[in-house]
């Protein structure tokens, strides 16, 4: 099967190449996936560029926002699985396991979701467990109702669009912060934000008068941004939910602002089984739309070129890798 792998050697460092590889085959609880999508993620540039590096063993395959149909069993399962289109919760894929940035792939059958059979979108599926239902669960831990005041870092972002979309459909006031003029006027297209602002902007005087001197009721990081932005304009015992950042870049925060406000800090992380549900119905209603920036043919140029994109900050959704695209659209 055809693959793109991340290697490391001395005289190139790390490097992405294309490889043929031996079809998997499935353990006797694995299925094996033939790769309709898998979503490129901020993730997956941290690891190509040796930033995170924790439980990756390289060469490896990476990409883990992946959907597929099975076409091969395990032994222990039943062969009336084949033929099924799946959405994968990702585990160890690509770091101690070979990915989705192939024609196929072997997973664990405990982490598929099952799509319905009619499902016409198998490709956005990709990207229902992340950055879907992970943007569904960040906003929830917000703990916000209607009309409350909500602020995405990275609004552009896979995280940040669809917390947005989630967010509003509850009637919450959704502030976007994003980083380029071209992604604030596509934002400020989109019927889920309130206002959105430029980073460089000094948008944190300007939300307080537009919220009465009340503030922010939550914010979510989904980028590295200044956290201590986003707490800034928080109103007193307002959230601040971590969910981007999983870099090892360090924050200055000001801890008697957090103490005397009563502000709280919050990790979020993944998705349960009944908010992918949740997601998967509103996706079918058409109250969550999945933003794909482009669909690219499997391949390292591909990979590469959406790196760059990525680092350069050009990118509204996801970006997806697909085996069975011939160019990009």
């Amino acid at each position: 099967m055809k693959a793109v792998i991340l290697q490391f050697s001395e005289k190139e460092g790390l490097s992405l190449n294309d490889i043929s590889l031996d079809d998997p085959k499935p353990e006797v609880e694995e299925v094996v996936l033939q790769v309709s999508a898998c979503g490129f993620s901020y993730h997956d540039a941290l690891i190509m560029n040796g930033t995170l590096n924790r439980g990756v063993s390289l060469p490896r395959v990476l990409g883990h926002e992946i959907s597929g149909v099975i076409v091969d069993v395990g032994s222990k399962l039943s062969k009336k699985l084949i033929g099924s289109k799946v959405v994968v919760i990702p585990k160890d894929l690509g770091h101690r396991q070979n990915g989705g940035f192939a024609e196929f792939t072997s997973v664990p059958f405990s982490s598929l979701v099952f799509l319905p059979p009619d499902y016409d979108s198998i490709e956005k599926a990709c990207l229902l467990f992340s950055p879907i239902s992970v943007a569904a669960k960040a906003v929830k831990t917000c703990q916000l109702v209607k009309n409350n005041w909500l602020i995405i870092s990275g609004a552009s972002g896979g995280l940040g669009i669809h917390a947005a979309q989630i967010a509003a459909a509850k009637g919450v006031k959704v502030i976007g912060i994003t980083s380029s003029e071209k992604k604030l006027k596509f934002l400020q297209k989109m019927p889920w934000f309130f206002a959105v602002f430029m980073e460089t902007e000094p948008y944190e005087e300007i939300l307080f008068a537009m919220t009465d001197d009340h503030g922010i009721d939550a914010a979510i990081e989904t980028t590295s941004m200044s956290i201590e932005r986003l707490l800034n304009t928080l109103t007193p015992k307002g959230r601040l939910v971590l969910s981007g950042q999983i870099s090892s870049s360090k924050s200055p925060i000001v801890p008697a602002e957090v103490i005397f406000r009563e502000l709280q800090i919050i990790g979020s992380l993944g998705a349960s089984l009944p908010e992918i549900d949740e997601c998967l119905n509103a996706i079918k209603k058409g109250a969550i739309e999945p933003i794909v920036d482009r669909i690219s043919p499997l391949s390292a140029h591909s990979l590469e070129t959406a790196f760059t994109r990525m680092t350069n900050r050009e990118v509204v959704g996801r970006i997806l890798i697909s085996p069975l695209a011939s160019s990009s659209v």
